[in-house]
Formats: C-alpha cells, sequence, structure tokens
C-alpha cells in the first residue's frame, strides 16, 4: 500500500482550494513546514498511441490530433467519434480558474458562467490549469494540436480560482452556491472539479463538514436533486482515500446518484505515485488518464493559455476526461438523465489493463484489492456505448426481449415484408436503463426458403424458427406434410376439389363435414390455435362438375402462414376467401380450373406489428390423363397464393414517435409447374415420379425443382 503522507494529521483544517500544478508534490509539500491553507486544482500528464489500428477518426488532421492525446485511446473514445458521438449540445460546466476563450481549441465553444474572482465572465484564465482542464474536456477538432473528449460539448466557464490557483479571500460556502444556480439558469447538468483539498474525506466526520461546509454542501445537495452530476479530481496527495469533496457521499448518501470522484493512471495504465486512490469512495469512483509521473513527457498534453499546448499530469488531468466521456454518452443515449448516463459508466468499467504501484492487476489480485484503488475500474467509452444488460422491444402491452423476438413468415409474405421494411430501424431498449439502440427491423425476420410447397413452409415457420430449407429438404419427401404433391398424384384430387392454396384447404384436419342436398357440403375445424369453416356448393353433370365456395378462419399468434414471437408475436388474424372452379371431362382427358380471391387481417397489442391486412388472390389449372387403364398423366400450372396489396401498421421505429403505416408491395409473381405419372403395378402396388419447379415471372428463371418418385404398398 501506498505511504500517506505525514502532513495528513494537519490538513483536515484545509477547507479551502489549491491547485496543484506540475510541481504538485514540491508545492503539497509545503505544506509541513508553512501550514498553508489553500484549496487548489488537483492537476498539474502521456504517451502516444500505440499500434496503428482503426482509431474511428478520418483525415489525417484528426487522426494527428487524436494521438496527440494520448487519454482518448485509452478511454476508446474512438468508437464514440466512429459513431457520430462527439458531445454536440451536451452543456458541460468547467469550475475552475477560468478558459482562455481566445485559445484554438476553445474559441466558440466556450461560454462564459460567472467568474467569483474577479469582473470577468470567467473567459479569463490568468493561472492556467482551467483552460488546460477545459481543453482535455472538449477540446475541438480542428486538425491542429490535440483535440478534447467530447470535442463538440459547449463548455460553461465558472471562475472561482484566482491567478495563484486559490480561493484568496473567498470560500467554498460563499461561492459555491452561486455556482450552482448559475449552471441552474444556463441548463448546465455535468460539472467538472479538478479543484480539492489536501484531506482525505475519511478525516473529517459528518458534523464536521456539516458545520464548516454547511453552504456549500447544500448546494451540492441541491444540485443532485436537480438531476446534474458533479465530477471531481480525487486528488493528488498519495492518500487512500479520496479528498473530502470527492468522498461527501460517505456520510451523505443522497449525493451518490450524482457524484463521481476520478483518480488516475498513467499512460501505460499504471498507478502513478501522485494520485489519492478510491479507498471507501469505491462505489462512485472510476478511473481515468491523469498522465505520468514524468509530466514533461508523460503529461496530458492540451492547451496553454495565451497559446500553444503544454504537458501537465494529475487527478486534474483524469477528471474532464470522465466529464467528456460523460458528454459523450449524453449525446449518444439522448433519452437518459446525466445521472442514468453516469450509472452507465461507473457499470461499464474495467479493470483490464490497470496495475497498481504495489503490482496488483485483476489478474493476480481481488476485486476488493482493485477496487480500493481503481473503484470501478478505467472509464470504457466503448464499452458504455454498447448493450449493458440485454436489449427489449416495446410493445403496448410492455417490453420483450430481443433475444426472444423473431418473425418467421410464410410464403406469402417473405417477398414484400423485409421488401417493404427495408432500411427501416427499429427503436431498442437496454434493459440496465432503457438507452436506446437500433437494430434494422429485417434482422429479425426469418423468411421461409421453401416456395415449393405452403404447407412444407409453414411447417417451417412453426418449427421454433427452425431454417426452412433444412425443415423442407427433410419433409418433402412425406406426403404427410406434402398434401399439395400428394393430391397432383392421387384420385383425392376430386375429394376436395377446391384445395388449391393454403388458404382453400382450411380446414386442413376436418373435424366435422356436413353433407346437404343440392351439393351443399360444410366442414368445419375446431383446433384450439385456428378455427376455421368453409361451404361449397358443387353442381355435377355427365361431363364434370363446377363449385363455388366461401370460407373463414381466425388463428391466434398467425398471419397468412407467418408466426413471431417475443415482441413480434402476431394478434388475431381474420381470413376470408371465395373460391370456385371447374372439372370437365374429354374421354381420358380432365381438365380443372381453380380460382380464388381472399382478404386477411390480424391486430396485435403485443407486438410491434400492431395491425395488419392483406388482399391475395391465387389461380391454376391442371390436365389429367388416363392414358391406359393403369397409367395416368398428370400436369399442372397456376400461380400460388399472392399479395395483391397490403399494409402493416409498425411501431417503435426509429425518428417517429408514433405507428407508422406501411404499404406491402405487390411482390413478382410466381408459377408452379408440375407434373406427375402413376403407374399401377398390381391390385396393391403402384410406381409414381413426379416434377415440381417454381418459376420466377420477373427473373425468367425456375427458383426451385426437385423430382421425386417412390412406390406405394396398400394393406
Amino acid at each position: 500500500m501506498k505511504t500517506q503522507k505525514a502532513n495528513q494529521i494537519i490538513s483536515y483544517v484545509s477547507l479551502f482550494g489549491y491547485s496543484c500544478g506540475d510541481y504538485a508534490f514540491a508545492f503539497c509539500a509545503c505544506l509541513l513546514v508553512s501550514f498553508c491553507i489553500t484549496l487548489t486544482a488537483c492537476g498539474g500528464g502521456g504517451s502516444s498511441i500505440t499500434g496503428g489500428g482503426n482509431t474511428g477518426i478520418s483525415g489525417v488532421g484528426a487522426v494527428s490530433e487524436f494521438r496527440a492525446q494520448s487519454g482518448l485511446a485509452l478511454v476508446s473514445a474512438a468508437s464514440a467519434y466512429h459513431g457520430g458521438h462527439d458531445g454536440q449540445s451536451v452543456k458541460v460546466g468547467v469550475v475552475d480558474s477560468g478558459i482562455d476563450a481566445n485559445h484554438s481549441e476553445l474559441a466558440g465553444h466556450a461560454t462564459g458562467g460567472g467568474d467569483w474572482q474577479s469582473a470577468s465572465n470567467g473567459l479569463f484564465d490568468p493561472f492556467g490549469h482551467g483552460t488546460h482542464v477545459a481543453s482535455i474536456l472538449g477540446g475541438a477538432r480542428d486538425g491542429a494540436g490535440m483535440h478534447g473528449v467530447a470535442p463538440n460539448a459547449s463548455l460553461y466557464s465558472y471562475r472561482i480560482l484566482n491567478a495563484l490557483g486559490y480561493f484568496g479571500g473567498k470560500t467554498g460556502n460563499q461561492m459555491v452556491p452561486d455556482v450552482v444556480q448559475a449552471s441552474q439558469r444556463h441548463n448546465v447538468t455535468i460539472l467538472n472539479n479538478s479543484w480539492g483539498s489536501h484531506t482525505e474525506i475519511n478525516d473529517l466526520s459528518k458534523a464536521q463538514i456539516e458545520t464548516r461546509l454547511a453552504q456549500e454542501l447544500a448546494a451540492w445537495q441541491e444540485a443532485v436533486a436537480d438531476g446534474m452530476v458533479i465530477v471531481w479530481a480525487a486528488g493528488n496527495d498519495r492518500d487512500n482515500n479520496v479528498s473530502i469533496r470527492a468522498g461527501l457521499p460517505a456520510y451523505f448518501e443522497n449525493l451518490k446518484p450524482g457524484w463521481l470522484a476520478v483518480v488516475a493512471v498513467g499512460p501505460d495504465g499504471s498507478e502513478p505515485s501522485y494520485t489519492n486512490r478510491c479507498g471507501v469512495s469505491s462505489e462512485w469512483c472510476v478511473t481515468a488518464p491523469g498522465g505520468g509521473d514524468n509530466s514533461a513527457s508523460e503529461g496530458i498534453l492540451a492547451a496553454q493559455t495565451g497559446g500553444g499546448f503544454t504537458r501537465k499530469s494529475g487527478t486534474s488531468m483524469a477528471a474532464p476526461h470522465v466529464a467528456g466521456g460523460l458528454a459523450l454518452l449524453m449525446g449518444a443515449f439522448p433519452s437518459l438523465t446525466t445521472q442514468t448516463a453516469a450509472a452507465r459508466l461507473l457499470e461499464t468499467a474495467t479493470y483490464t489493463g490497470l496495475r497498481t504501484a504495489d503490482g496488483c492487476t485483476i489478474s493476480n489480485c481481488s476485486v476488493s484489492q482493485m477496487r480500493a484503488v481503481f473503484g470501478q475500474g478505467m472509464m470504457n467509452i466503448e464499452a458504455a456505448l454498447r448493450p449493458v444488460s440485454g436489449l427489449q422491444i416495446q410493445t403496448a402491452r410492455g417490453r420483450s426481449l430481443l433475444s426472444a423476438s423473431r418473425l418467421a413468415l410464410g410464403p406469402v409474405l417473405f417477398d414484400a415484408v423485409p421488401r417493404s421494411l427495408q432500411g427501416r430501424n427499429l427503436r431498442l431498449y437496454d434493459t440496465f436503463d432503457g438507452a436506446h439502440f437500433s437494430v434494422p427491423v429485417q434482422s429479425l425476420i426469418e423468411s421461409s426458403q421453401a416456395r415449393l410447397d405452403m404447407r412444407t413452409a409453414s411447417l417451417a415457420a412453426q418449427n421454433s424458427f427452425a431454417p426452412a430449407r433444412q425443415l423442407a429438404s427433410a419433409s418433402l419427401r412425406d406426403e404427410a406434410v406434402n398434401p399439395w404433391h400428394k393430391r397432383q398424384l392421387t384420385n383425392a384430387l376430386h375429394s376436395y376439389p377446391e384445395q388449391l392454396t393454403e388458404m382453400s384447404v382450411l380446414p386442413s384436419q376436418i373435424h366435422a363435414s356436413v353433407s346437404a342436398p343440392a351439393g351443399f357440403l360444410a366442414r368445419f375445424n375446431l383446433d384450439a390455435s385456428r378455427q376455421s369453416a368453409s361451404l361449397l356448393k358443387r353442381v355435377s353433370s355427365r361431363q364434370g362438375q363446377h363449385w363455388i365456395g366461401l370460407g373463414a378462419a381466425r388463428a391466434e399468434n398467425r398471419w397468412l402462414d407467418s408466426q413471431g414471437a417475443g415482441g413480434l408475436i402476431l394478434g388475431t388474424s381474420d381470413d376470408v376467401w371465395i373460391f370456385g372452379g371447374l372439372l370437365r371431362k374429354f374421354r381420358q382427358i380432365e381438365l380443372q380450373i381453380e380460382a380464388l380471391i381472399a382478404t386477411s387481417h390480424m391486430s396485435s397489442d403485443r407486438s410491434i406489428i400492431t395491425e395488419a391486412s392483406a388482399v391475395l388472390s391465387s389461380v391454376g389449372t391442371s390436365v389429367h390423363h388416363k392414358v391406359t387403364p393403369k397409367d395416368r398423366l398428370t400436369i399442372s400450372l397456376f400461380q400460388p397464393l399472392h399479395l395483391e396489396a397490403g399494409r402493416i401498421i409498425v411501431s417503435g421505429l426509429m425518428g417517429s414517435s408514433s405507428p407508422q403505416d406501411i404499404s406491402l408491395d405487390s411482390v413478382n409473381r410466381k408459377l408452379r409447374i408440375g407434373g406427375g405419372w402413376q403407374h399401377i403395378i398390381a391390385s396393391n402396388m403402384s410406381a409414381q415420379l413426379s416434377y415440381q419447379a417454381e418459376y420466377d415471372l420477373s427473373t425468367d428463371k425456375v427458383s426451385e425443382q426437385f423430382i421425386y418418385g417412390r412406390v406405394l404398398l396398400y394393406f
């Protein structure tokens, strides 16, 4: 463990401010002799980025700036820039020695918030500490020098330190309440404080703090209650705990949601000799780059007052990395509160790459040992921009996990729905804090690939969303799942001649069938998940027969042979269809023609697809030729069930606060071509051979085809 400094036994009275610059240690050591009662900014850091990997930055100047500020790589800031996040429109207050607004890194996006040391508006920094801190936080990406963590953030300067870096004749009790009120007027929600006392938080009691910092404490509590996040440098005294202000939530828990204490590491992730440790403040403490012990070569490069750049090391340099990281998160997740974003930053911090002065790493020491030094770990912006917990989809009834949400489309919809949703993104919510993410809606859709048979494709869609092609290849030879194939080769065609399509085949498993005079036939299916009925009027003559009928069906979590789960679970669908056809006999040849038109409607309060409707049609013809008493030939040509028009209403799409009414475009028409031959070998045996193919009229190509043969025995 690090050795505590001897002056800590007397420094508990140092409740004013101090500013540790490049020579912070020498300055702080002088307290033993002179017993200075001062308050300062804990600063006074960096190395180049190693490797030539992708930084997420484009342009020679931008890359040069990124590499010049070594801390950016250590906190994985490039992932934010790659995603277009740079802190734009996020207001961050810099409570310090002022800001030189004429510096190229700060000109144009630094605003005067107030000055409690002179008559300026805060855009004045004779000491230089605040300018250095501000540029680490939000220095511009201008192709020169360096840039800050959040280069497009709006900075507000609240000047409380004088030209020597002290409070001077003022106190925190006098200035902080005004600073908080000013920041509230400016709608600033992040305040960076790279200053503090030499005293550790555990060196004073709660009662002593309440007495000596009464007005200041009340102001900080008001700020946190108002939703602000107060970022603090932990201090540069090589102590095992953070300074008083950085550790206040140890006594005042209502400050925890809006409090971040920041300890420093050098350019290689090692603990430098100057930094305080998190200690009892580990719950709200995080680590960030503050520069190495040799500030001249390892310090954080940032702006200096009057122009140019300089290197400094200290927790003062670490704190603005965190304030800037918080600004990046606020820009990336505008739906989050600042305090929720701070919790996200703490949750995603990591111990990977960190090493204590004692040689501890996460691989050779316990988590509690690492936490005592580094708190929650190194801020990791890349991890903070990723989902922390499972993602959810919002529906009218609540939220469903993305991992459990899928939509498997049947053959009628497998082209139309993905095409209509192309380029549309769905809003997702992180279970951890509700942060918004997005995903292409198409990525949640699994389209059936087996086009040869609707029943097969339907079964594929119902089989736990297994790949349809895989299921089809295993099932096409099974007549139980291929009734279309079966009826092409047997006399079953004449039993229910309207069985042209998946819709008209309903009820597929007949629970009841009632024949009535005058050629009427009624059929019913009362399955729990799907109820259907149809009524057929058939007229027969010596030349054949013709028929007309209508049907209706209702199903749960199913629409046109499509099924969903999770946030895409379908609701109740209602289908109505009219069909008709005729059969004519010409000696040994029979000609059959059929047609169908249908409407379908679905509604759901459990899915992002809240409503859907469609108009469909199908038409086809087949010829059956009894070549010999033992041989029969069948040739068929028909258009499978085709979407003529439709619409879906989808909620939760990015860029819209209300559900979107999306038209389903009519997709390319297909033709199914079939042929079959049956030969009766004996009274109880026959051989069958069939060919089936699907032809795409738009591409003039056969998209699917197969040849199939078998021998049947009858018992």
